[in-house]
């Protein structure tokens, strides 16, 4: 009777046709260390928003606040679209060049304010400022963190 059930059950279900590919891609899965890049990304980034807070508490004595923050987002914007979308050095080459230039930001940002007062033009001396001082800095943090993000498969092939 049971027999004669599955029978009768087979020939009434309706065939199901073969499962067609989806065309999806299946993707290796990815190494537990691969969550690792998020750590110098991180990091960079909030060097990089601390170091835009303490130059602009440097200069606000030397040329006064309203003239800083006129144009201050504006550097900050273009210097990281353009460190994500211009050309990228390799990682170390950005870093010891990053190192450099935030070791020496507070002296060039004070001899670049003095010399730019004596234009006459408080606004323009900011605008020069932000792009001798402040311009590379993020630029190159950025292109560091553009370099880890899209050199991260031969980075971890390389390591591991």
């Amino acid at each position: 009777m049971a027999a004669e059930a599955t029978q009768l059950r087979r020939a009434v279900e309706p065939t199901r046709p073969p499962a067609q590919p989806t065309g999806r891609v299946l993707e290796e899965p990815r190494s537990p260390f691969y969550l690792l890049l998020v750590i110098p990304i991180l990091s960079t980034l909030a060097c990089l928003s601390v170091i835009t807070f303490l130059y602009q508490r440097l200069l606000d004595p030397l040329c006064g606040s309203v003239p800083i923050q006129l144009h201050l987002n504006k550097f900050v914007w273009t210097a990281a679209i353009l460190g994500t979308l211009g050309p990228i050095p390799n990682a170390p080459t950005s870093l010891l060049a990053t190192g450099i230039l935030v070791s020496l930001a507070p002296l060039t940002s004070y001899w670049s304010s003095l010399y730019t007062s004596t234009w006459g033009n408080p606004v323009v001396g900011p605008v020069v400022i932000h792009l001798v001082v402040l311009f590379p800095i993020i630029y190159l943090g950025i292109a560091f963190v553009s370099h880890i993000v899209v050199g991260a498969p031969e980075l971890l092939s390389s390591m591991f």
